[in-house]
């Protein structure tokens, strides 16, 4: 998706309660609202807030599924093509396709559709939240129709350490339900970016596959990473920092990478802006991707480094364990948690020294 999230503004915000659904139970569901929830604007500034925040710290760019039953891409359609469109028939509509489509016995949750813009440009945004133990809403007439309102949903955001939050943002970038983009989180699993947005709410919900391939997006970082480090980078021990981080981003044990965190992780403050202007020249957008190293596995290997005087060092690079900080861990040789095998120390004269402390196994005339 190619908007600016940061210029997100809301308009009109409508809550549904989706309650559980019971074995056996069929009927139509009842008791949605009938009305925009009314909202104050200090309100809107905290939805928009968290809205922001969640797509842009675990988000991942979709777009509708050529295939899908799913009813939502055609309510998003008219929401974002025209302005004679009933938004609450059709959130109405989007509630209940959520209700129909869950399993038996999901816990009660609450789901709200707003509208909005990003400059110019319509959106729509679908938030589904939960918390342990389902959710109760309090509903209100507002002109003799029934809706729910905001303070409901604020107070679990703000209250219920235990929350499940799922967002979504949609715009119109062409005509036609394979024009509509859009971006996608889900804390399920707790605030973990690495964490795909379940298949339920992304396909059977939605309605939408993801919009990038994997393998594509993590060559095209981990190369403009690189090169980056080559060509802006003097002090080869920072070089060596940095190469050795990426590598161990990428073979970390994680479904996808979030270029945000780590970039504050493991470079230094002035590098983080050099290398975020770098990227934008390349056109590489830093929004977290779903990560997939086919394309750069086999360069991932071994660090080579070559000195003027025509030495040559290879030395293998290994990921730390999920949990822990690789920068203890990981070396340029084998792993430990106390001395690495091999280190790079830059000279204040401008030369580098690479010490290598392990058993030799074998020297050959080349």
């Amino acid at each position: 998706m190619k908007a600016d999230l940061t210029l997100l503004q809301l308009n009109r915000i409508i809550v549904h309660e989706i309650p559980t659904r019971l074995p056996g139970k069929r009927e139509p569901l009842e008791d949605l609202s009938e009305t925009d929830s009314p909202a104050t604007d200090a309100q809107m500034i905290f939805f928009r807030k968290h809205i922001i925040g969640s797509l842009t710290a675990r988000g991942h760019d979709v777009v509708a599924a050529p295939d899908t039953e799913s009813p939502v891409p055609g309510c998003l359609h008219q929401c974002l093509s025209t302005d004679r469109h009933d938004f609450v028939a059709l959130s109405c509509t989007i509630a209940t396709h959520l209700w129909e489509s869950q399993r038996v016995s999901t816990r009660a949750a609450l789901l709200l559709v707003g509208e909005g813009s990003i400059k110019e440009g319509r959106c729509v945004v679908v938030v589904k939240l939960s918390g342990q133990d389902g959710v109760s809403a309090t509903r209100e007439k507002l002109d003799g129709k029934t809706t729910i309102g905001l303070h409901t949903v604020q107070n679990l955001i703000l209250s219920d350490e235990h929350r499940v939050l799922k967002a979504a943002l949609f715009v119109q970038e062409a005509d036609g339900l394979d024009g509509i983009a859009g971006r996608i989180s889900d804390n399920q699993r707790g605030y973990r970016p690495s964490e795909e947005v379940a298949d339920f709410f992304l396909r059977r919900f939605l309605g939408c596959v993801y919009a990038e391939d994997p393998k594509r997006t993590t060559e095209r970082f981990y190369s403009t990473f690189v090169k980056f480090v080559n060509e802006s980078i003097d002090d080869s021990s920072k070089q060596a920092d940095y190469l050795i981080a990426v590598h161990a981003e990428m073979k970390r044990a994680s479904t996808s990478v979030n270029p945000a965190a780590f970039l504050d992780a493991h470079l230094e403050e002035e590098d983080v802006l050099a290398f975020q202007e770098y990227a934008k020249a390349q056109g590489v957008a830093l929004r977290s991707f779903r990560k997939d190293i086919s394309l750069v596995e086999k360069r991932m290997t071994r660090v080579a480094m070559t000195f003027q005087g025509g030495t040559l060092v290879l030395a293998p690079v290994v990921a730390a364990p999920e949990g822990e900080n690789y920068q203890q861990v990981v070396e340029l040789g084998s792993r430990t948690e106390i001395n690495p095998e091999v280190s790079v120390e830059q000279l204040d004269d401008g030369r580098t020294r690479v010490q290598i402390e392990d058993k030799l196994k074998q020297i050959k005339n080349r």
